[in-house]
């Protein structure tokens, strides 16, 4: 594990770095830990939103490898919070 950070996530579909994670290098992957506050869409190469995208309900963690860790990330309502946990 080289680290890990609770970033907030807006209803702007951005990538989980301009949300704010400070992504470590040497990150080969990344488990996503939505709290309980929200759920969210994420998608590789597209633009997510509330009815596109991978849908992740709250408290189902998910992992992003290598390649997909500038997938866009977007809440559906409000500014829940993510656990992120950065793996080597």
């Amino acid at each position: 594990m080289l680290g890990a950070e609770e970033v907030a996530i807006s209803t702007t579909a951005q990538s989980l770095a301009t949300h704010g994670a400070t992504i470590p290098a040497g990150t080969t992957e990344m488990l996503v830990v939505p709290q309980a506050s929200g759920a969210l869409h994420h998608h590789p190469t597209g633009t997510p939103s509330t009815t596109f995208g991978h849908a992740v309900a709250a408290l189902e963690p998910f992992v992003l490898e290598h390649h997909q860790l500038a997938s866009k990330v977007a809440a559906d309502s409000g500014t829940p919070n993510v656990v992120l946990v950065y793996l080597g």
